[in-house]
């Protein structure tokens, strides 16, 4: 191979590796989709009692990068699952244009879980409880109903 097709070729191939670097910081997958974390607007929590909103824009990406970790658990084939709730009953994380991803936690013996995109996704409920517990401080009541936005 000559020096200039192995020069244009490590172009070619630095110019990928860039795209795709720059691609992942400015994107998450988020239960089964691709979002821009520009257009992530708020993350809507559901309690025993109450219903939360979420709008710091910093707390509503670390959610989001939060989530972006949790793996495929099972495909939802019963529903509920065997499992009791916790004080945490719902996370929804909203786009700008208002969709919504995310859905009901259950909380298992050995697992938590999020219902979602017809999975249940794996989640550290310790850890989500310590980023929900820190982020509501500073979160508003949600007036709105969940049955209009799921």
């Amino acid at each position: 191979m000559t020096i200039k097709k192995w020069t244009i070729l490590s172009s070619i191939a630095l110019i990928i590796l860039i795209s795709f670097v720059y691609y992942q910081q400015i994107h998450l997958s988020i239960l089964g989709f691709n979002l821009p974390k520009k257009d992530l607007k708020d993350v809507i929590v559901q309690t025993e009692k109450n219903s939360y909103l979420v709008t710091d824009k910093n707390v509503v990406v670390k959610f989001a990068e939060d989530v972006s970790k949790w793996k495929k658990y099972s495909k939802i084939e019963s529903f509920p699952p065997q499992t009791k709730t916790e004080k945490y009953k719902k996370l929804l994380i909203r786009t700008k244009d208002n969709t919504t991803y995310g859905g009901s936690i259950w909380v298992t013996k050995n697992k938590a879980l999020l219902d979602s995109n017809g999975y249940y996704w794996d989640l550290d409920y310790k850890v989500l409880s310590n980023i929900l517990n820190a982020s509501l401080k500073n979160a508003t009541l949600f007036n709105g109903s969940f049955s209009k936005i799921n």
